[in-house]
């Protein structure tokens, strides 16, 4: 994806958390936030106001945290985990970790792999028989332990 369709589908799905995003429209809308925000700071300091930057943060907040939740679709995690953002001190790096994973190269339960390179969906993992523990249980005997 290049950086004008980017642009253009992040601004298309503006508050759409649902579906999947690849690195590449996360990254280039991530790079177009950036230098809108450097364009209000310079605006800002020419001329004294803060006007500049308040507009581009009420403009970008929601549709750069739309992209981020469906990036995270993406790679299969849910959106839920960009909240690990206000994690103070680490919290950004460990979103920006989970934002450059890999894309699942298949089907998964956000919605359709978009790539060219689509692989099977893996298979699920054997069932685990019902009612059976997986460790012997202490109480032997009924369910009753026995005294002695």
């Amino acid at each position: 994806m290049t950086f004008g369709e980017s642009v253009s589908t992040c601004f298309h799905k503006y508050v759409d958390f649902n579906g999947r995003a690849a690195r590449s429209e996360y990254w280039w809308f991530f790079l177009f936030c950036v230098l809108v925000d450097l364009g209000a700071y310079i605006l800002t300091e020419t001329f004294g106001t803060r006007l500049f930057i308040v507009l581009s943060l009420i403009a970008l907040w929601l549709p750069l945290l739309a992209a981020a939740v469906r990036r995270l679709h993406d790679a299969g995690m849910s959106g839920w985990w960009w909240w690990t953002t206000f994690i103070p001190v680490i919290g950004p790096f460990v979103l920006a970790y989970l934002l450059v994973q890999l894309s699942e190269r298949w089907d998964n339960k956000y919605g359709a792999y978009a790539g060219k390179q689509k692989l099977p969906n893996p298979a699920p993992a054997p069932p685990t028989p019902d009612g059976s523990p997986s460790m012997p249980s202490r109480l032997e005997g009924g369910g009753t332990p026995s005294s002695g």
